[in-house]
């Protein structure tokens, strides 16, 4: 509720767009190893002033980057901060710079990126045992880069202050008066009808933990006529217990009447303190809230054989949010492809759970509106010139158009529990969790065999959460083990899923329930 107010009061507020070179918002460190933005603004060369650095220890990297509709970039890692490591540039491949292939910026700006160098950026992505995924409006570009938005620019960073006003000042700024840094004034009237004055940041501030700053109000748009509080050592972040990690974008409310009231409902302090001297707050405000989103194309797909069959086997797909790989081709006796396994998504998921036991994988994940596959895997059979959902298991079904769909036998399938064994995996967001891993390095082997026998016989102890508990709602697409140690689905976990371990793992067939 709170953000949202802040949204809207920050919107109030903005009257006017900046411009802001990489260096400003993304050179936090003196360590010359790490990602380097290159491209036509810096003639393609690894530059200090164009380093960006994370504030999630590595998984994201986000900076503004004034761009031009003739600019185009690439993100780079570099040891020593003079050139680009060998087979660390992203994206990668010749022309797939972005804005390079296809023009997505129309306009000149500050544009706001966000880098994933996992590359999972179009799947999600993990973070503190949570997974996030991309909504239907982010595509991102090569799953590596994604564009938030862009202000229109107006004028440079540093370009020296005119007008009377409020000003923020520091060591970002070396304490002087620029345009970049003067705040928007604007009036809020409390329940008591009396009208205070509210001054608001222009545009997010990235600061560094050693930053400080206070308010500044100039007269005459040239001197500083009075600062905000006044005395000396009582600038905002002076003990550095207030901006917790570098590279933290916030939003600075300021009222040189004070803020305490006001604060509990529209400017509390992000670091969980009243405001300071009763005056200044700051609020954890990412520019994305500010900017207005941007069109990017889809990634170019390099491993669709099959696309425009699935594209016509599900023309309500909108093809502009599609991810779409096909992870393993399968081929017969003859070398001929025979059947091939597919990870499709459309970017939307309705917040229902489902369970799905696909393969040797039980997959335990939101369900996705819009979505041909319930857990994302696909199988195309080739020869049939048809697609299945394996992750309805056996279950014929009509989808929400009332098309009718028929159930999926992967014993029709050569090697199929193998191969989900290999390429379902976290990298795809697919949460599967395989079946008989008693030791849980996520593979099967003679450890899990021993194991079992020993947690059979009572020598050791099941796993912990071994017991699949799940809802009624979730259980009706296919059957459901009772535990995640019961190999063959067939209810029990008993001697028999051990003896199917093993004749897994030595290429034979073995009985199973699904």
């Amino acid at each position: 509720m709170k953000k949202g107010l802040s949204v809207l009061l920050i919107l109030a507020l903005m009257m006017c767009a900046l411009t802001l070179p990489a260096s400003a918002w993304s050179t936090l460190d003196n360590a010359p190893q790490g990602y380097y933005i290159i491209g036509t603004m810096n003639d393609w060369t690894v530059r200090g002033d164009y380093k960006i650095n994370s504030y999630d220890s590595g998984k994201t990297y986000r900076f503004p980057l004034y761009m031009t509709p003739d600019d185009s970039f690439k993100i780079v890692y570099s040891s020593d901060g003079v050139t680009p490591d060998t087979g660390r540039y992203y994206p990668v491949g010749e022309g797939t710079a972005f804005n390079q292939e296809s023009q997505i910026i129309k306009e000149e700006g500050v544009y706001v990126f966000a880098f994933r160098p996992a590359l999972d950026g179009g799947r999600g992505y993990f973070d503190n045992d949570l997974i996030y995924h991309a909504d239907k409006h982010e595509v991102w570009y090569y799953d590596c880069i994604i564009c938030g938005g862009y202000e229109k620019a107006t004028y440079r960073q540093h370009e020296p202050a005119t007008e009377p006003g409020y000003y923020i000042v520091g060591t970002m700024n070396g304490w002087k008066l620029s345009k970049y840094y003067q705040m928007n004034t604007n009036t809020y009237t409390d329940s008591d009808q009396v009208t205070h004055l509210l001054c608001g940041s222009s545009y997010p501030l990235t600061l560094k933990r050693g930053d400080t700053f206070k308010i500044a109000y100039s007269e005459d748009g040239e001197n500083i006529t009075r600062l905000y509080p006044e005395g000396e050592g009582n600038a905002y972040n002076e003990d550095e217990t207030r901006i917790f990690y570098d590279g933290l974008e916030l939003y600075v409310s300021f009222s040189p009447e004070g803020l305490d009231d006001y604060n509990e409902f529209y400017c509390y302090d992000y670091s969980g303190k009243s405001a300071h001297c009763g005056m200044i707050a700051v609020q954890d405000l990412s520019m994305w809230d500010c900017l207005e989103p941007l069109e990017i194309p889809a990634k170019p797909n390099a491993a669709g054989v099959y696309l425009e069959a699935f594209k016509a086997a599900y023309p309500q797909i909108d093809e502009a949010y599609l991810d779409y790989e096909e992870l393993y081709t399968h081929r017969d006796k003859n070398g001929d492809p025979d059947w091939v396994l597919v990870w499709a998504r459309n970017f939307e998921h309705d917040h229902k759970f489902t369970f799905s036991v696909v393969g040797s994988r039980a997959f335990y994940q939101y369900a996705y509106s819009g979505n041909p596959f319930l857990t994302h895997y696909g199988v195309y059979d080739v020869k049939k010139g048809c697609f299945y959902d394996p992750g309805y298991g056996k279950f014929s079904y009509y989808d929400d158009e009332h098309v009718y769909h028929e159930g999926f036998k992967a014993e029709n399938y050569a090697d199929f529990d193998r191969v989900m064994e290999e390429y379902a995996t976290a990298d795809y967001n697919s949460l599967g969790r395989l079946l008989g891993d008693i030791d849980r390095d996520d593979q099967i082997s003679v450890i899990d065999v021993t194991l079992f026998q020993r947690c059979e016989a009572g020598i050791s102890e099941w796993p912990e959460k071994d017991a699949v508990s799940l809802y009624d709602s979730i259980k009706k697409y296919t059957a459901v083990p009772g535990y995640y140690s019961d190999f063959n689905c067939d209810g029990d976990r008993d001697i028999l899923d051990a003896t199917c371990i093993q004749r897994y793992m030595a290429g034979m067939s073995y009985p199973k329930n699904r």
